[in-house]
């Protein structure tokens, strides 16, 4: 027999969770004074405070703490249970995953990963979602989402919950446009007022920013951009030169003409990518596959030149 009813449990989740009887009415669509009293009706049941008012805000007793941890608990896993019930298509629908990118991460990785999740599950139903990764997480703790493709780890997690994995580190080259490369044979000074566009609010924009202070080169700043395809069709417009992971410079569509400029190990930098997951009590059932084998490798020694 169920010793109290759950949805009291619910009520005293939601107002504890955003501190606030009026938001969690208007998140639970229900009236104030009703949810007040709901609320009260749960502590008479447990003969005990488990919120107390601190100005305007409420507080959680230590009693409120320790049900609020129990009923965290529990409502986590009964999120986790009905997306992992619709990711497996129960429902008579096909296989789902939710997938999160990182705004900053090369669309070439995220092509990649999804290629191999659909060579992978010809038949799943794929949802992609962009966003900053810290977002993306948060997206994922509320199971949202599956994981998160990112070019940073993933936020420091005293709990453990989050995990994550580097599936791929390659090198960061400089590029030009092939019919504009002859004008860069002397590297770094030819680069000294040279047209540039740079990835925006991202390591290796403020990697390539210390480049040019230790090799005192001023170059005229075309463009910032965040997308990372963006600055290569940039490139391939002529527009300047740009720092490009060597994977996403090598896999210019066909028909392109860029160049790598100097050596491959001229800028010292590598685009590093990781998978984010969830420790869950039940995983996706691709979830092992990724990890374990998903990687994203640097190309080896060869052409300087995509046409």
């Amino acid at each position: 027999m169920i010793p109290f009813n759950y949805h009291h449990l619910y009520y005293f989740y939601t107002v504890a969770r955003l501190g606030s009887v009026t938001r969690a009415a208007q998140e639970l669509r229900i009236g104030q004074p009703a949810l007040s009293t709901q609320v009260r009706s749960f502590e008479r049941f447990l003969d005990t405070p488990l919120l107390e008012r601190e100005g305007r805000s409420l507080r959680l007793t230590d009693a409120g703490q320790y049900v609020y941890a129990y009923a965290k608990d529990i409502f986590d896993l009964g999120r986790e249970f009905k997306d992992g019930f619709s990711d497996l298509g129960h429902r008579g629908g096909r296989p789902a995953m939710q997938i999160g990118l990182s705004q900053t991460v090369s669309k070439s990785f995220a092509d990649t990963l999804l290629h191999f999740l659909l060579k992978e599950a010809p038949d799943l139903r794929l949802t992609v979602r962009e966003a900053g990764t810290a977002a993306l997480v948060d997206q994922m703790r509320a199971h949202a989402l599956d994981l998160v493709l990112s070019d940073e780890p993933g936020p420091a997690d005293p709990s453990g919950a989050v995990e994550t994995r580097l599936v791929g580190e390659v090198p960061v080259v400089l590029c030009a446009r092939t019919d504009k490369a002859h004008a860069y044979r002397n590297i770094p000074g030819d680069l000294d007022g040279a047209p540039f566009i740079l990835p925006i609010d991202s390591r290796t924009g403020r990697a390539v920013r210390e480049f040019f202070i230790a090799k005192e080169v001023r170059p005229r700043i075309v463009a910032e951009v965040e997308d990372i395809e963006l600055v290569r069709r940039l490139v391939l417009a002529g527009a300047g030169l740009a720092p490009l992971d060597l994977y996403t410079a090598l896999r210019a569509p066909s028909g392109s003409k860029l160049t790598i400029l100097g050596e491959r190990s001229l800028l010292g930098l590598s685009e590093r990518t990781y998978v984010l997951t969830m420790r869950r009590k039940r995983q996706h059932p691709l979830i092992p596959r990724i990890l374990e084998r998903f990687r994203i490798k640097a190309p080896g020694p060869g052409k300087r030149t995509v046409d």
